[in-house]
């Protein structure tokens, strides 16, 4: 079975997010720890958090607080890590 890298399923979100009309907005801070990898916007006023992992890879503590606290503010907050759970990620927006 091939492995599937992170960069690959990164470039197939952004690919996903642009082509329905988005962006996929490369999150970074030397401020703030743990943030997710894209912000991602759609149309219609749809936000979300995407943290993205290659198939068998696992978030870190941090990451998990992080998204659990975005949650709890009401944004959608996932981890993407195959096509499968970035077509989940877009449907739930």
């Amino acid at each position: 079975m091939k492995r599937i890298r992170e960069s690959a399923v990164e470039k197939r979100l952004i690919r996903e997010v642009e082509r329905i009309g988005g962006k996929a907005i490369k999150l970074s801070s030397e401020y703030q720890r743990s943030l997710p990898d894209r912000l991602i916007l759609l149309p219609e006023g749809k936000v979300g958090f995407a943290e993205v992992k290659s198939p068998t890879g696992r978030p870190t503590k941090g990451q998990l607080y992080t998204l659990s606290k975005l949650r709890e503010m009401g944004f959608h907050a996932a981890i993407v890590n195959s096509p499968d759970t970035i077509q989940e990620f877009i449907d739930a927006l």
